[in-house]
């Protein structure tokens, strides 16, 4: 197996897909593993694909992913987005159909200044979830999480072993 390189190739944005958990450890190194991940990445002109939350590593990851003003693309089940919050701020809300989001004092997504930074696309199920994070992404990268993050990680680790995708998967 060829170690592949982080450079982006060609006029196609590479995306990396981070699989992560809401919550976040105390006390860990990682948030600073996560700021210069955001750093170098968007530097590479990386785009982070990642769970659509605002919470955890996730929030994290996608909070300085966005102060380095690089591209995002969210994917957030619609039942979660009301135990999520979702980080409007920079980003484009697609796919929601004039839903109302807890946060926005009543207001529709529509209505959120948005910058062309990021989607956040809400999905029918973590199925799908998974599957669109799949096909975005050019490489995996499993931080720390909890049981989802670790289904997430079974699931792309045996989709690579059923010969369905070559792309690199990392652990952290």
């Amino acid at each position: 197996m060829k170690t592949p390189s982080l450079e982006a190739q060609g006029p196609r944005k590479k995306s990396i897909n981070v699989f992560c958990g809401a919550r976040i450890p105390r006390k860990s190194q990682l948030q600073n593993d996560v700021d210069e991940l955001a750093r170098i990445c968007v530097a590479k002109n990386y785009r982070l694909v990642y769970g659509g939350g605002d919470r955890g590593v996730m929030g994290w990851l996608q909070k300085s992913w966005q102060r380095e003003q690089g591209e995002s693309l969210g994917v957030l089940p619609d039942f979660l987005r009301h135990r999520e919050r979702i980080n409007l701020k920079g980003c484009n809300v697609t796919d929601l159909s004039g839903c109302h989001v807890t946060g926005l004092e009543g207001r529709q997504l529509a209505d959120v200044e948005k910058i062309p930074s990021g989607e956040v696309r809400l999905v029918s199920s973590l199925s799908v979830r998974k599957q669109i994070m799949a096909d975005e992404s050019d490489l995996f990268l499993i931080l720390p999480g909890g049981l989802g993050t670790l289904d997430e990680f079974s699931e792309v680790i045996t989709w690579r072993q059923l010969g369905l995708h070559e792309k690199p998967i990392y652990l952290y």
